[in-house]
C-alpha cells in the first residue's frame, strides 16, 4: 500500500483497519516515497502542512498471533526523535515526520497523536527555519524553547 497523510488520527486508523484485516505491517519493509515535488498549495504558500511524502506499506497475512496493544507516544521519546533526525538529516519537515511514523510503526506507537503540524512547530520552536522556495531545514540562532514537542 502507497499512502501519505500529515494526521496522526488517519495513520491510527491505517495502523487499526490493518490488524482487524487480520493483515501485519513488514517493519522492515517500509519505504520512503519521494513524489519529487511539493503540492499546489505548497507551492503557492510557500509551505503547507502537508506531507509531501508517502509511505509505501508492505504487509502480510498475520501469522495468527493477536496483534499487540499499541503504545501511547511519549512527549519526550517523540521530541528526542525530531532532535535526531534533524541534526543527521537536513531535509524537509516532511521527511522528518515520515521517519517518525517509520520509527512509530516499527515500535507499536499509537500515531493517533503524531501530526505533521506538531512536528513542524517543534523544528521551528527549537530554532529551525523551513525555506519556502524547498522546504528543506536549516538551523539558525539559539533556541527560543528549551521544550521541543
Amino acid at each position: 500500500m502507497v499512502f501519505g497523510n500529515s494526521s496522526g488520527s488517519v495513520w491510527s486508523l491505517i495502523q487499526r483497519s490493518i490488524a482487524s484485516a487480520g493483515l501485519m505491517i513488514e517493519p522492515d519493509k517500509l519505504v520512503v516515497l519521494n513524489k519529487g515535488q511539493r503540492s499546489v498549495k505548497g507551492l503557492a504558500s510557500g509551505f503547507e502542512d502537508v506531507a509531501t511524502l508517502d509511505l509505501i506499506i508492505t504487509m502480510r497475512k498475520a501469522d495468527g498471533a493477536a496483534p499487540s496493544d499499541l503504545k501511547a507516544v511519549d512527549r519526550a521519546t517523540v521530541a528526542t526523535k525530531i532532535q535526531e533526525l534533524a541534526n543527521v538529516s537536513l531535509a524537509t519537515p516532511s521527511h522528518l515526520y515520515l521517519e517518525l511514523l517509520r520509527t512509530g510503526i516499527r515500535e507499536s506507537w499509537d500515531l493517533a497523536k503524531l501530526d505533521l503540524r506538531d512536528v513542524t512547530s517543534a523544528l521551528i520552536a527549537d530554532d529551525w527555519e523551513i525555506d519556502s522556495k524547498t522546504g528543506r531545514l536549516s538551523k539558525s540562532g539559539t533556541s527560543k524553547s528549551s521544550e521541543l514537542w
